[in-house]
């Protein structure tokens, strides 16, 4: 709970969108979309994911395996089971959708409605472990991936040919994904 990462990247990424924002004509859809995203943003409950693994038998056996905490306050959950996957990013408001074995992410997607602004060939999956991926979803690139229960994709927003700004934006989004509660 003490660390400052996470809200060190959040407002990382609030800098990002709000140049973004100033660079869209007010009123426009994907103003509106961009300050639905910025406000979502700013609502999220962060804290730093600490990915710690430990090996039960070995630190039974041997103390210096168990790698404990450092001095600092924590707070642990044990989530129950997840049956649903979410979608952010581009689809307006953020949609929690029944999960099912079979689904791909491109079947998640058919049942949402994706804004014209969001990106057409990849998302971010952002699996409850906290690892993030990038997955093709377009005709060229389309991955056979399923997500877990409990994950969250990420529409991103469409990448400019000329600039490399907005493809950062979503790398922020999605790495900044992996911290909220």
């Amino acid at each position: 709970l003490d660390s400052p990462k996470a809200e060190a990247q959040r407002a990382e990424v609030m800098q990002l969108l709000a140049n973004l924002i100033r660079r869209q004509s007010s009123g426009s859809a994907r103003h509106t979309l961009l300050s639905d995203l910025y406000r979502d943003v700013s609502d999220w409950h962060l804290m730093r994911r600490l990915n710690i693994d430990v090996d039960f038998d070995q630190a039974r056996l041997n103390p210096k395996r168990n790698p404990g905490f450092v001095s600092g306050r924590y707070y642990i959950k044990a989530k129950p089971s997840m049956q649903s996957v979410s979608l952010v990013g581009q689809i307006g408001a953020q949609q929690t959708l029944a999960f099912n074995n079979a689904s791909t992410v491109h079947d998640y997607l058919q049942q949402a409605k994706p804004a014209d602004s969001a990106d057409n060939d990849y998302v971010y999956v952002i699996e409850p472990d906290g690892k993030v991926s990038k997955q093709g979803i377009a005709y060229w690139n389309n991955t056979h991936y399923k997500p877990m229960p409990g994950s969250v994709i990420y529409l991103p927003l469409q990448t400019d040919l000329f600039s490399d700004d907005i493809e950062q934006l979503n790398d922020h989004i999605a790495s900044l994904l992996q911290h909220r509660m």
